[in-house]
């Protein structure tokens, strides 16, 4: 998530295996980790976009090309129609955010009832917050700077998938603000509604087609 310990594993890359270092450098951060990415990537470093559509399609492989496009069709709109009745029975039933974002803000908001908060400036924008120490946790408590005007967060989750992260609850309750504004509205169900807003068209039956002049 953040870039001193993306640069961190490098280094140790680089020292026991410099070809290996070498071979990475060819390839620009940017596309590859998330403290490069500028937000871009909403926190995933994968593109396996391609492998979900081929399970969806695994069995089609073998029909004749005109069946694989209409079997392409079909079950697009099925998992489209699908997706779309998931989401509006959602907003129906008064949820405002993603299944994703609520569980992520509800585990961050939790935990930030453990932080310590401590204020830098007078328009209670800057702050360091510090983890209490946690015995089941491994890695050590940490202090991280929190700007609320440059939404920042040393933790980098902030910046990345563009939700507060538990740093930044804890702040905003320590300074009495609404951590809600900092929520990316794409992450909003109203939103993420309009995804379906256009349906896909039924396939009448072939008689009805129009006459094809082409290769």
């Amino acid at each position: 998530m953040t870039e001193p310990r993306c640069n961190y594993y490098y280094n140790i890359i680089r020292e026991d295996n410099p070809e290996a270092a070498a071979w990475v450098d060819q390839i620009p951060r940017e596309q590859w980790c998330l403290a490069y990415d500028q937000g871009r990537r909403w926190g995933h470093v994968t593109t396996n976009l391609a492998e979900a559509i081929n399970s969806v399609l695994k069995k089609t492989r073998n029909l004749p090309i005109s069946s694989i496009v209409l079997a392409t069709y079909t079950r697009c709109n099925t998992y489209f129609t699908k997706r779309g009745r998931q989401i509006t029975a959602m907003a129906s039933a008064g949820h405002v955010y993603s299944e994703y974002a609520t569980n992520f803000l509800q585990d961050a908001d939790s935990k930030s009832n453990t932080h310590h908060v401590v204020e830098f400036d007078r328009n209670t924008t800057r702050f360091r917050v510090e983890e209490m120490v946690n015995p089941r946790e491994v890695r050590p408590a940490g202090k991280f700077v929190v700007r609320l005007d440059e939404r920042w967060c040393d933790c980098g989750k902030f910046q990345k998938i563009h939700l507060p992260c538990s740093h930044v609850i804890a702040a905003c309750k320590h300074a009495h603000h609404d951590f809600s504004m900092y929520i990316s509205p794409h992450y909003r169900l109203d939103v993420i509604m309009k995804v379906y807003d256009n349906l896909f068209g039924e396939l009448r039956h072939e008689e009805y087609w129009p006459p094809y002049q082409g290769p």
